[in-house]
Protein backbone atom coordinates (compact mmCIF):
# COMPACT_ATOMS: atom_id res chain seq x y z
CA UNK A 1 0.00 0.00 0.00
CA UNK A 2 2.82 2.46 1.07
CA UNK A 3 3.96 1.56 -3.05
CA UNK A 4 1.06 2.66 -4.41
CA UNK A 5 0.39 6.12 -2.42
CA UNK A 6 4.11 6.61 -3.34
CA UNK A 7 3.40 6.55 -6.73
CA UNK A 8 -0.48 7.64 -6.89
CA UNK A 9 -0.68 10.31 -4.89
CA UNK A 10 1.86 13.01 -6.15
CA UNK A 11 0.28 12.46 -9.80
CA UNK A 12 -2.94 13.47 -8.10
CA UNK A 13 -2.20 15.82 -6.14
CA UNK A 14 -0.55 17.79 -8.97
CA UNK A 15 -3.54 17.32 -10.57
CA UNK A 16 -5.86 18.64 -7.93
CA UNK A 17 -3.14 21.89 -7.25
CA UNK A 18 -3.71 23.01 -10.78
CA UNK A 19 -7.59 22.48 -10.55
CA UNK A 20 -7.34 24.54 -7.27
CA UNK A 21 -5.55 27.30 -9.12
CA UNK A 22 -7.79 27.52 -11.93
CA UNK A 23 -11.26 27.44 -9.95
CA UNK A 24 -9.62 30.15 -7.40
CA UNK A 25 -8.85 32.31 -10.58
CA UNK A 26 -5.16 32.34 -9.00
CA UNK A 27 -3.73 31.80 -12.01
CA UNK A 28 -5.61 32.30 -14.96
CA UNK A 29 -5.72 30.43 -18.81
CA UNK A 30 -2.89 31.98 -20.09
CA UNK A 31 -1.02 30.02 -17.41
CA UNK A 32 -2.57 26.79 -18.23
CA UNK A 33 -1.94 27.38 -21.64
CA UNK A 34 1.61 28.26 -21.16
CA UNK A 35 2.27 25.09 -19.06
CA UNK A 36 0.56 23.12 -21.51
CA UNK A 37 2.77 24.14 -24.11
CA UNK A 38 5.82 23.82 -22.72
CA UNK A 39 4.87 20.17 -21.30
CA UNK A 40 4.23 18.78 -24.91
CA UNK A 41 6.87 20.39 -27.08
CA UNK A 42 9.41 20.76 -24.85
CA UNK A 43 9.45 19.06 -21.70
CA UNK A 44 7.61 15.59 -22.65
CA UNK A 45 9.70 15.31 -25.75
CA UNK A 46 12.88 15.91 -24.32
CA UNK A 47 11.87 12.87 -21.90
CA UNK A 48 10.82 11.06 -24.14
CA UNK A 49 13.87 11.50 -26.32
CA UNK A 50 16.05 10.81 -23.51
CA UNK A 51 14.47 7.59 -22.74
CA UNK A 52 14.16 6.09 -26.26
CA UNK A 53 17.97 6.83 -26.59
CA UNK A 54 19.30 5.52 -23.90
CA UNK A 55 17.24 1.95 -23.25
CA UNK A 56 18.01 -1.28 -24.52
CA UNK A 57 14.62 -2.39 -25.87
CA UNK A 58 14.11 -6.43 -25.55
CA UNK A 59 14.16 -8.55 -28.89
CA UNK A 60 10.72 -10.17 -28.27
CA UNK A 61 8.21 -9.55 -30.67
CA UNK A 62 5.47 -6.82 -29.88
CA UNK A 63 2.85 -8.71 -31.23
CA UNK A 64 0.92 -9.30 -27.71
CA UNK A 65 1.22 -5.93 -26.37
CA UNK A 66 -0.32 -4.41 -29.81
CA UNK A 67 -3.32 -6.97 -29.57
CA UNK A 68 -3.60 -6.45 -25.50
CA UNK A 69 -4.08 -2.62 -26.20
CA UNK A 70 -6.04 -2.35 -29.12
CA UNK A 71 -7.81 -5.71 -28.44
CA UNK A 72 -9.39 -3.93 -25.16
CA UNK A 73 -9.69 -0.64 -27.10
CA UNK A 74 -11.35 -2.14 -29.80
CA UNK A 75 -14.11 -3.46 -27.14
CA UNK A 76 -14.36 -0.03 -25.34
CA UNK A 77 -14.78 1.67 -28.71
CA UNK A 78 -17.73 -0.37 -29.53
CA UNK A 79 -19.89 -0.36 -26.46
CA UNK A 80 -19.00 3.32 -26.18
CA UNK A 81 -20.62 3.18 -30.05
CA UNK A 82 -23.99 0.96 -28.94
CA UNK A 83 -24.05 3.68 -25.71
CA UNK A 84 -24.55 6.06 -28.13
CA UNK A 85 -27.32 4.68 -30.02
CA UNK A 86 -29.05 3.33 -26.94
CA UNK A 87 -29.58 6.33 -26.04
CA UNK A 88 -30.74 7.53 -29.14
CA UNK A 89 -28.15 9.94 -29.58
CA UNK A 90 -27.49 11.31 -32.83
CA UNK A 91 -25.70 8.66 -35.52
CA UNK A 92 -22.10 10.97 -35.53
CA UNK A 93 -22.31 11.11 -32.09
CA UNK A 94 -21.05 7.34 -31.95
CA UNK A 95 -17.65 8.98 -32.93
CA UNK A 96 -17.26 11.37 -29.97
CA UNK A 97 -18.63 8.47 -27.38
CA UNK A 98 -15.47 6.33 -28.87
CA UNK A 99 -13.44 8.66 -28.61
CA UNK A 100 -14.95 9.42 -24.93
CA UNK A 101 -14.53 5.50 -23.64
CA UNK A 102 -11.71 4.64 -25.40
CA UNK A 103 -8.87 7.86 -25.82
CA UNK A 104 -6.71 7.68 -22.47
CA UNK A 105 -5.11 10.48 -21.08
CA UNK A 106 -1.86 8.52 -22.25
CA UNK A 107 0.90 11.16 -21.73
CA UNK A 108 -0.01 13.23 -18.85
CA UNK A 109 -0.75 10.16 -16.51
CA UNK A 110 0.32 7.09 -18.25
CA UNK A 111 4.09 8.02 -18.60
CA UNK A 112 4.71 9.28 -14.99
CA UNK A 113 2.15 6.42 -13.11
CA UNK A 114 4.24 3.40 -15.88
CA UNK A 115 7.63 5.02 -15.05
CA UNK A 116 7.25 4.98 -11.01
CA UNK A 117 5.38 1.72 -11.18
CA UNK A 118 7.27 0.01 -13.78
CA UNK A 119 10.94 1.72 -13.92
CA UNK A 120 12.93 1.39 -17.38
CA UNK A 121 11.08 -1.99 -18.16
CA UNK A 122 7.93 0.40 -19.20
CA UNK A 123 9.24 2.52 -22.10
CA UNK A 124 9.21 -0.09 -24.80
CA UNK A 125 5.91 -0.58 -24.44
CA UNK A 126 4.73 2.84 -23.49
CA UNK A 127 6.80 4.20 -26.68
CA UNK A 128 4.70 1.57 -28.68
CA UNK A 129 0.95 2.81 -27.26
CA UNK A 130 1.82 6.54 -27.64
CA UNK A 131 3.44 6.84 -31.23
CA UNK A 132 0.56 5.04 -32.25
CA UNK A 133 -2.88 4.93 -30.54
CA UNK A 134 -3.36 8.74 -31.07
CA UNK A 135 -3.07 8.82 -35.20
CA UNK A 136 -5.20 5.47 -35.17
CA UNK A 137 -7.85 6.80 -32.67
CA UNK A 138 -8.10 10.07 -34.55
CA UNK A 139 -8.76 8.38 -38.25
CA UNK A 140 -10.86 5.34 -36.82
CA UNK A 141 -13.04 8.01 -35.07
CA UNK A 142 -12.84 10.29 -38.10
CA UNK A 143 -13.80 7.79 -40.68
CA UNK A 144 -16.97 6.92 -38.09
CA UNK A 145 -17.88 10.17 -38.49
CA UNK A 146 -18.54 10.42 -42.02
CA UNK A 147 -19.38 6.53 -42.46
CA UNK A 148 -22.19 7.44 -39.95
CA UNK A 149 -23.75 9.87 -43.13
CA UNK A 150 -23.33 13.40 -40.75
CA UNK A 151 -21.11 14.46 -43.63
CA UNK A 152 -20.35 13.98 -47.03
CA UNK A 153 -18.03 16.45 -48.12
CA UNK A 154 -14.56 15.51 -46.84
CA UNK A 155 -12.96 12.62 -49.20
CA UNK A 156 -11.02 10.29 -47.42
CA UNK A 157 -7.89 10.37 -49.26
CA UNK A 158 -8.46 14.27 -47.38
CA UNK A 159 -9.11 12.56 -44.14
CA UNK A 160 -5.68 10.46 -44.56
CA UNK A 161 -3.66 13.29 -45.48
CA UNK A 162 -4.72 15.21 -42.35
CA UNK A 163 -3.65 12.40 -40.59
CA UNK A 164 -0.46 12.22 -42.03
CA UNK A 165 0.25 15.85 -41.08
CA UNK A 166 -0.80 15.44 -37.63
CA UNK A 167 1.10 12.63 -36.97
CA UNK A 168 4.22 13.96 -38.80
CA UNK A 169 3.56 17.59 -36.67
CA UNK A 170 3.01 15.60 -33.06
CA UNK A 171 6.20 16.30 -30.55
CA UNK A 172 5.63 13.19 -28.45
CA UNK A 173 6.18 10.75 -31.37
CA UNK A 174 8.61 12.86 -33.19
CA UNK A 175 10.56 12.56 -29.88
CA UNK A 176 10.13 9.37 -29.80
CA UNK A 177 11.26 8.14 -33.20
CA UNK A 178 14.39 10.91 -32.87
CA UNK A 179 15.20 8.85 -29.93
CA UNK A 180 15.07 5.18 -31.54
CA UNK A 181 17.20 6.59 -34.49
CA UNK A 182 19.41 8.40 -31.95
CA UNK A 183 20.29 5.40 -30.57
CA UNK A 184 20.33 2.96 -33.38
CA UNK A 185 23.87 5.45 -34.19
CA UNK A 186 25.63 4.41 -30.86
CA UNK A 187 26.71 7.68 -30.52
CA UNK A 188 25.54 7.92 -27.16
CA UNK A 189 24.62 11.38 -25.23
CA UNK A 190 27.06 14.02 -24.19
CA UNK A 191 27.22 14.70 -20.81
CA UNK A 192 26.14 18.26 -21.04
CA UNK A 193 23.81 17.54 -23.74
CA UNK A 194 22.27 14.64 -21.45
CA UNK A 195 22.53 16.67 -18.55
CA UNK A 196 19.84 19.71 -20.33
CA UNK A 197 17.35 17.29 -21.58
CA UNK A 198 17.77 15.36 -17.93
CA UNK A 199 16.96 18.79 -16.58
CA UNK A 200 14.03 19.63 -19.14
CA UNK A 201 12.73 15.80 -18.71
CA UNK A 202 12.22 16.49 -15.20
CA UNK A 203 9.96 19.57 -15.39
CA UNK A 204 7.50 17.31 -17.26
CA UNK A 205 5.78 15.33 -15.24
CA UNK A 206 4.62 18.24 -12.92
CA UNK A 207 3.75 20.38 -15.35
CA UNK A 208 2.03 18.70 -17.51
CA UNK A 209 -0.15 17.15 -14.44
CA UNK A 210 -0.92 21.19 -12.89
CA UNK A 211 -1.56 22.05 -16.84
CA UNK A 212 -3.94 18.88 -16.77
CA UNK A 213 -5.69 20.16 -13.39
CA UNK A 214 -6.26 23.59 -14.81
CA UNK A 215 -7.53 22.25 -18.00
CA UNK A 216 -10.30 20.13 -15.75
CA UNK A 217 -11.31 23.46 -14.52
CA UNK A 218 -13.12 24.17 -17.31
CA UNK A 219 -15.25 21.13 -17.65
CA UNK A 220 -18.38 20.05 -16.10
CA UNK A 221 -20.77 17.12 -16.31
CA UNK A 222 -23.95 19.42 -17.52
CA UNK A 223 -26.56 17.24 -17.07
CA UNK A 224 -25.13 14.28 -18.39
CA UNK A 225 -26.04 11.75 -15.96
CA UNK A 226 -26.57 8.50 -17.92
CA UNK A 227 -23.65 9.06 -20.81
CA UNK A 228 -21.23 10.58 -18.61
CA UNK A 229 -21.13 7.47 -15.90
CA UNK A 230 -21.28 4.83 -18.71
CA UNK A 231 -18.27 6.07 -20.32
CA UNK A 232 -16.16 6.45 -17.37
CA UNK A 233 -17.17 3.13 -16.45
CA UNK A 234 -16.16 1.76 -19.90
CA UNK A 235 -12.79 3.93 -19.69
CA UNK A 236 -12.10 2.80 -16.51
CA UNK A 237 -13.01 -0.86 -16.00
CA UNK A 238 -14.10 -2.66 -19.07
CA UNK A 239 -11.16 -1.61 -20.82
CA UNK A 240 -8.66 -2.68 -18.70
CA UNK A 241 -9.93 -5.81 -17.47
CA UNK A 242 -9.99 -6.40 -20.88
CA UNK A 243 -6.47 -5.38 -21.21
CA UNK A 244 -5.55 -7.55 -18.69
CA UNK A 245 -7.41 -10.97 -19.50
CA UNK A 246 -5.50 -10.72 -23.28
CA UNK A 247 -1.71 -9.35 -21.70
CA UNK A 248 -1.91 -12.35 -18.83
CA UNK A 249 -4.33 -14.91 -19.85
CA UNK A 250 -3.77 -14.94 -23.82
CA UNK A 251 -0.29 -14.02 -24.29
CA UNK A 252 1.51 -14.43 -21.26
CA UNK A 253 3.58 -11.37 -21.14
CA UNK A 254 5.86 -10.10 -19.26
CA UNK A 255 4.75 -8.50 -15.53
CA UNK A 256 6.16 -5.09 -16.67
CA UNK A 257 4.78 -5.00 -19.94
CA UNK A 258 1.65 -6.33 -19.16
CA UNK A 259 0.65 -4.01 -16.04
CA UNK A 260 2.29 -1.02 -18.41
CA UNK A 261 -0.30 -1.80 -20.92
CA UNK A 262 -3.22 -2.83 -18.26
CA UNK A 263 -2.18 0.70 -17.01
CA UNK A 264 -2.45 2.57 -19.92
CA UNK A 265 -6.26 1.23 -20.41
CA UNK A 266 -7.09 2.41 -17.35
CA UNK A 267 -5.85 5.93 -17.92
CA UNK A 268 -9.15 8.86 -17.54
CA UNK A 269 -10.35 10.13 -20.81
CA UNK A 270 -8.13 12.72 -22.28
CA UNK A 271 -8.29 15.87 -23.51
CA UNK A 272 -8.39 14.43 -27.17
CA UNK A 273 -12.03 13.01 -26.90
CA UNK A 274 -13.31 16.59 -26.30
CA UNK A 275 -11.15 18.13 -28.23
CA UNK A 276 -12.73 15.82 -31.09
CA UNK A 277 -16.31 16.05 -30.01
CA UNK A 278 -15.74 19.90 -29.84
CA UNK A 279 -14.24 19.79 -33.92
CA UNK A 280 -17.74 17.72 -34.84
CA UNK A 281 -20.12 19.31 -32.28
CA UNK A 282 -21.28 15.77 -31.41
CA UNK A 283 -21.66 14.54 -27.84
CA UNK A 284 -19.40 17.39 -26.53
CA UNK A 285 -20.97 17.47 -22.61
CA UNK A 286 -20.73 13.51 -22.55
CA UNK A 287 -17.27 13.29 -23.48
CA UNK A 288 -16.63 16.55 -21.53
CA UNK A 289 -18.34 14.99 -18.54
CA UNK A 290 -16.89 11.87 -18.76
CA UNK A 291 -12.92 13.77 -18.59
CA UNK A 292 -14.07 14.68 -14.71
CA UNK A 293 -15.69 11.72 -13.58
CA UNK A 294 -13.13 9.20 -14.95
CA UNK A 295 -10.15 11.22 -13.56
CA UNK A 296 -12.06 11.75 -10.08
CA UNK A 297 -12.79 8.07 -9.83
CA UNK A 298 -9.08 6.81 -11.46
CA UNK A 299 -7.43 7.96 -8.62
CA UNK A 300 -9.33 4.45 -6.84
CA UNK A 301 -8.88 2.17 -9.82
CA UNK A 302 -4.96 2.79 -10.76
CA UNK A 303 -5.10 2.71 -7.58
CA UNK A 304 -6.31 -0.75 -7.18
CA UNK A 305 -3.90 -1.91 -11.20
CA UNK A 306 -1.27 -0.78 -9.48
CA UNK A 307 -1.58 -2.60 -5.94
CA UNK A 308 -1.72 -5.73 -8.18
CA UNK A 309 0.92 -5.44 -10.76
CA UNK A 310 3.27 -5.07 -7.53
CA UNK A 311 1.79 -8.06 -5.62
CA UNK A 312 1.97 -9.82 -9.01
Amino acid sequence: MNQVLTIVVPVFAFVVLGWVAARTKFLNREVERGLGAFALWVAIPALLFRLMATTEFPDEPAFGLMVAFFGSAGTAWLLSSLLAKALGRPPGTSASFAMGGTFGNTVMMGIPLALGTFGDAAVFPLALVTAIHAPVFWLLSTVQYEWAGTKHDIPFTTVLRDMVLVLAKNPVVMAIIAGTLWRLTGFGLHPLFDDVITQAGQAAIPCALFALGMSLASYGLKGELRAAPALAIIKLVVMPAVAWVIAYHVFDLPNAWAGTIVLLAAVPTGLNAYLFASKYECGVASVSGAIVLSTLFSVFTLSVVIAYFGAV
